[in-house]
């Protein structure tokens, strides 16, 4: 596929991202590039085109309170998916 003369990829995980779409991003290491780092990485989107890193080892010293309501709704709604997959697995 072709767009404005640069390839876009067909992989699902790899693909442009629509306008407007609200991407999550669950890493194990962080990077594909970085095979040191063991933490698992998760990319929020918070408005605006932008998103925050939040780490696992880290997550009981995240303070979400000087965070937008926009991005709170976002961890919330990745809460609850992450809540039904996990039931699901079960």
């Amino acid at each position: 596929m072709r767009c404005c003369g640069y390839r876009l990829p067909k992989t699902p995980g790899v693909r442009v991202p629509r306008h407007r779409e609200r991407v999550y991003s669950i890493s194990v290491n962080g990077s594909p590039i970085d095979s040191s780092a063991k933490d698992i990485v998760i990319n929020v989107p918070v408005g605006n085109g932008e998103s925050i890193q939040l780490l696992a080892s880290q997550m009981d010293s995240v303070d979400l309170s000087s965070l937008d309501e926009t991005a709170l709704q976002s961890i919330r709604n990745l809460q609850s998916r992450l809540t039904t997959l996990c039931e699901q697995r079960e």
